[in-house]
């Protein structure tokens, strides 16, 4: 089985190399080729295939159908796809299932920690451990001491944090808790990766549930205190504000593009 592994500098730099999966039978057979795709993924996805049909009016036409998680590889399985965009790996069980699948990576989405602080300007720094401690609901407090020690010219009021997180299957969610697992070896193994919002069954915090990433970002424009984890691009669509990261060598990151270039350089595929 195919695997990946990254050190990552930026921000929520857990952004996660999304693949390409591709079963060696069992393709539709239709003269019009059809992608199932996440919907974090479709605007990139849809966008190079516009930019790849203008460049080539002769190219096979191609469909799209929105899915998510397992079920993505399932269609690719069952003949009712000829590709899928995948954000977790396909299981032993896929594998497993007496047909050929490849991968190969296609995208970096990066994922970001936005939030809605009132009268607060400028961008919050937030570590690892203060992640990891908030989604599972052992940091409640926007003036909680370790928050407050890493943003000390800020004045955090003594509100409690209304968590955000996706509901459904969403990549966005699989792509976070990669890096809360990567993140702390304790959420690993209280939680681990996970792509719905079931796997949070044990946090103890206060969490709502959004059901797309527009939706996230307009539930933190509108909830004061509120932070939830959405794609950057949509982040900065919607004017978001959201926070820097400090890394595992304490340096403060934001998903910018030459940060994110960095990362890419130590992405390993064995």
């Amino acid at each position: 089985m195919p695997s990946f592994s990254c050190t990552f500098r930026a921000l929520l730099s857990a952004t996660l190399a999304l693949a390409l999966c591709v079963s060696c039978v069992g393709a539709t057979g239709l003269a019009t080729a059809v992608c199932c795709e996440t919907a974090l993924a479709a605007p990139g996805v849809e966008a190079l295939y516009s930019t790849f049909t203008a460049e080539s009016p002769t190219a096979a036409a191609l469909s799209f159908i929105t899915t998510t998680g397992a079920a993505n590889v399932d269609n690719v399985l069952q003949g009712k796809a000829d590709f899928a965009i995948i954000s977790v790996l396909p299981t032993n069980q896929q594998y497993s299932s007496g047909k050929t699948l490849q991968l190969a990576p296609m995208f970096i989405i990066p994922v970001v920690v936005g939030y809605n602080l009132p009268s607060v300007a400028g961008s919050l720094v937030l570590s690892r451990e203060l992640l990891v401690g908030i989604w599972a609901g052992n940091v409640t407090m926007w003036d909680d001491p370790a928050l407050a020690a890493l943003n000390p010219s800020v004045s955090l009021p003594a509100e409690p944090i209304r968590v955000l997180i996706r509901s459904g299957d969403a990549a966005a969610t699989s792509i976070f808790t990669t890096a809360l697992s990567k993140f702390s070896p304790w959420w690993a193994s209280h939680f681990g990766v996970f792509s719905t919002p079931e796997g949070f069954v044990g946090s103890t915090g206060n969490l709502t549930q959004c059901k797309d990433d527009p939706i996230m970002a307009s539930t933190i424009l509108s909830t004061p205190y509120s932070m939830g984890y959405l794609s950057l691009n949509v982040a900065v669509g919607r004017a978001v504000t959201f926070a820097q990261v400090k890394n595992q060598h304490g340096v403060s990151t934001s998903p910018a593009d030459a940060a994110i270039g960095r990362d890419l350089e130590n992405v390993v595929f064995d």
